[in-house]
């Protein structure tokens, strides 16, 4: 079943599943989803959910129903979408469809997948994946040597916001189920972000990744499609 998430400033206030026909929105307490500020009208929007096409409507509400910083007046929830009603965001969680999903399959100690939601990623080709080359056999480390660190990525927007997933293999693709929008390579020298497909590249600290990839440092911001993560050099337990 879809639902929506209310959050200010980033933090979850509510979630609430939707129901075929009409779902108020406002600051009265008579609205089906509350959200108590004097930015938000009394009878701010509605949402109109028939089969699975929900579609949001503002109500001639006095500061307006946003998309993306546009101001509109109806429109059709894609999963993901996020609008901005005063200076709290609604976010559409479409049917059992999560925003990340993590496909980590134990028996591959060499690649994992980490999947963003459909409407997080730009329109794009499949492409294949990357082809690894065998790791070539290494002595085992001494007793004494320690651990290798295991950096991690943490989400700091969106119904996930603070999820940390780790980077423990060797090549971390990141994008759209079917497809790979970015990778992550864990080698000797620490991880590296590289662009693999798609019109809008990913972005370090607000720069656009290029055709080299980019080493990423502790506390760099990453950007794929619409959603941001914070690289942490050890992630946290």
């Amino acid at each position: 079943m879809s639902k929506i998430i209310v959050s200010f400033k980033g933090a979850t206030i509510a979630e609430y599943e939707l129901r075929a026909g009409e779902m108020s929105i406002g600051r009265k307490s008579t609205a089906d989803i509350q959200i108590d500020s004097l930015a938000v009208s009394g009878r701010h929007a509605r949402i109109v959910t028939q089969g699975d096409t929900s579609t949001l409507e503002d109500l001639g509400s006095t500061n307006g129903t946003f998309i993306n910083d546009n101001k509109i007046s109806n429109h059709q929830f894609q999963n993901g979408d996020a609008a901005q009603i005063g200076k709290h965001t609604i976010t559409f969680v479409a049917g059992s469809s999560p925003l990340v999903e993590e496909d980590d399959d134990d028996d591959d100690e060499f690649e994992k997948t980490v999947v963003l939601g459909v409407n997080a990623m730009p329109a794009m080709a499949a492409v294949p994946k990357p082809v690894a080359p065998a790791p070539s056999a290494a002595p085992a480390p001494a007793p004494s040597a320690a651990a290798p660190t295991i950096g991690g990525l943490q989400i700091l927007n969106g119904p996930r916001t603070g999820l940390v997933f780790k980077l423990a293999k060797s090549l971390t693709n990141v994008g759209q189920k079917g497809h790979c929008a970015a990778v992550i390579s864990r080698r000797s020298g620490g991880y590296h972000l590289a662009h693999v497909d798609g019109p809008n590249p990913p972005s370090v600290n607000g720069e656009k990744l290029g055709k080299q990839a980019k080493t990423l440092s502790d506390g760099d911001i990453v950007e794929i499609g619409t959603i941001k993560m914070q690289f942490q050099a050890t992630a946290a337990s």
